[in-house]
């Protein structure tokens, strides 16, 4: 009864974080290249989560353009990475701009990937021009409650490697 009650709760914390999310923009785009910020983290099975986004002016507003992708991901972590990107926020210079990264489309490899765009509803400001994107995952644990049998699964953000570009 607990578990049930414990997933509707966070089923229901992760539509509603969706409706944060910027909409997507179809004509935006491009492919990922060394002006985007790396982001992401580590699981404690050894996945790694790893989000390229970076923000530009776009009709006097920021756009946010990205992609993310799983290295070395297991079957334990099949479905949290969704999770945990719904948890995730960009910001500029201290300025949240996007909570849930849900917007961004998952690609089999970064480098040279197309990305995908959405148009905040943030207006630009002159000084977003000299600050980097932050790509913000907090660190979550799943699983393993008291008394309970399941395995715990841990994510912690860090800067994965990239050294791909």
């Amino acid at each position: 009864m607990i578990r049930c009650l414990r997933q509707g709760a966070a089923m229901l914390a992760t539509t509603m974080a969706i409706g944060c999310a910027p909409a997507l923009d179809p004509a935006g785009g491009g492919r990922v290249d060394d002006s985007y910020t790396i982001g992401g983290g580590f699981w404690n099975d050894g996945s790694i989560l790893t989000v390229a986004a970076k923000a530009e002016q776009r009709d006097g507003r920021v756009a946010l353009c990205g992609a993310w992708h799983v290295d070395q991901s297991s079957a334990l972590t099949i479905g949290f990475h969704e999770r945990v990107l719904s948890a995730g926020s960009l910001r500029l210079d201290g300025t949240l701009v996007a909570q849930n990264l849900l917007f961004l489309p998952q690609r089999g490899t970064l480098p040279d990937a197309r990305t995908g765009c959405a148009l905040s509803s943030t207006p630009w400001e002159p000084r977003f021009d000299r600050q980097p994107l932050q790509v913000r995952i907090p660190r979550q644990v799943f699983g393993g409650g008291i008394g309970s049998d399941e395995q715990r699964l841990v994510f912690r953000q860090g800067r994965p490697s990239f050294s791909a570009l």
